[in-house]
């Protein structure tokens, strides 16, 4: 059986030594950590920090270097006190990974990576700030408000409903 440093050491893909500034939003808490990038990958990226989240917490990471930036949800797959935590990131927009494969050296080559973690109704942020980002888009708020208010009156099933809004960031 593999001791824990071996567990953390396994990726589904191989990681860069990437050392960038990051933003990590955590919303139930409503609490936003500046800290930095130790390594980055096409599904996830480990965050030096001290106060890390624990594992399972979902988040909103940007990541900025060289004037470009990237923003994308993650699920924090391992977390280490004062050290920092292994973010493993969600579906990431085609927009995004363009700026993502630019760092790592293979925008000519912009496979989409194989993440499979589950999106279950549970795992979803909640619905009020997956529609944060989009409040400049008026159709775009206008539709989540829609979906809310049919979830709240119950014509629309709450995994239902975060489906679709969860589209809508993506």
């Amino acid at each position: 059986m593999p001791d824990t440093k071996e567990k953390l050491r396994r990726r589904s893909q191989p990681r860069q030594a990437i050392t960038a500034s990051a933003l990590v939003f955590e919303p139930q808490s409503e609490t936003l950590l500046r800290a930095r990038t130790a390594d980055l990958g096409p599904d996830g990226c480990f965050i030096d920090t001290l106060n890390p989240f624990a594992r399972g917490t979902m988040v909103k990471v940007r990541i900025d270097k060289s004037g470009a930036s990237f923003e994308a949800w993650a699920n924090v797959v391992y977390s280490l006190t004062s050290m920092g935590m292994g973010l493993a990131f969600y579906p990431v927009a085609p927009e995004q990974l363009w700026v993502l494969h630019e760092w790592l050296g293979d925008a000519g080559a912009v496979p989409m990576p194989d993440i499979s973690l589950p999106l279950a109704a549970e795992d979803l942020p909640p619905a009020a700030f997956l529609i944060a980002d989009r409040k400049k888009d008026v159709y775009c708020g206008a539709l989540s408000r829609l979906i809310e208010e049919l979830m709240a009156q119950g014509l629309l099933s709450q995994e239902k409903g975060n489906a679709i809004l969860q589209t809508l960031v993506s």
